[in-house]
């Protein structure tokens, strides 16, 4: 009845059928092993995905930059702190309209477009900050530059892993390791944040701005790699279709 309210008949039927014929495959692999295990082969593959994408998400930078987002356009030559505050909040409204922008659309465009779309403006945007750091000298052009690229930054995060990230994550793994594996990407997505955070203004340091910015780049592209290759798109499938999907990728 519940699967009715949102399917046709037919479709309801078709995807009772699914959730019947996965869930006898299911106690068939507990009765044999005696336990559901993120280990196990057909499980592996979405759960490393998932884990990938969590942490990934977070060596984007985006966590740090708005977090220090004053204290970088302080340093790029925006010394007046008026102005630095002022792009750090045009950066946060900013973030919040294509946000909205972008939930709005993930349904029709789909999520892997989205993530592609944004990890390509990650990338870019990355490089584009990582040469503003590096050749230009602080003062006024370079501070104004970099609000441009942090602009650029964030809205290509809002439309691709700001929006996608854990609607994607929480899709690919099956029912049988979702809460498990849930919690490990969480885990994992929050270690990495405060790690990056904490090493952050060593890294500038050692390294300066925009190599931080270039680190930042090269995990995003790796991003990109697997959002291409790897990613499968989810709109519009059923969580048994998305199951059966990694079965048959790992048969």
């Amino acid at each position: 009845m519940a699967l009715q309210k949102s399917r046709s008949k037919e479709e309801a039927e078709y995807d009772l059928n699914m959730m019947t014929k996965l869930v006898a495959n299911k106690e068939s692999a507990t009765a044999k092993t005696g336990r559901t295990s993120i280990w196990q082969k057909h499980y592996l593959l979405p759960f490393t995905i998932a884990f990938a994408v969590a942490c990934l998400t977070q060596l984007t930078g985006i966590n740090v930059f708005l977090q220090l987002c004053t204290l970088i356009l302080h340093h790029s030559g925006l010394h007046s702190s008026v102005i630095s505050m002022l792009g750090s909040v045009g950066i946060g409204i900013m973030n919040f309209i294509v946000t909205i922008i972008a939930m709005m659309l993930v349904d029709k465009l789909g999520r892997k477009p989205l993530v592609i779309l944004g990890t390509s403006g990650l990338v870019i945007a990355l490089f584009y900050l990582g040469i503003v750091a590096k050749f230009l000298s602080p003062g006024n052009i370079q501070g104004y530059l970099m609000i441009a690229g942090f602009i650029l930054f964030i809205i290509f995060y809002a439309i691709g892993p700001g929006v996608v990230v854990w609607l994607a994550i929480s899709e690919l793994m099956p029912t049988a390791i979702r809460g498990k594996g849930m919690a490990i990407c969480l885990f994992a997505n929050c270690l990495t944040s405060t790690i990056l955070a904490a090493v952050f203004l060593q890294l500038v340091n050692f390294i300066g701005y925009a190599g931080v910015f270039w680190i930042c780049g090269g995990f995003t592209l790796i991003y990109l790699l697997i959002a291409i290759f790897l990613l499968p798109e989810t709109k519009n499938k059923s969580l048994e279709e998305i199951e059966a999907f990694f079965k048959a990728k790992v048969a």
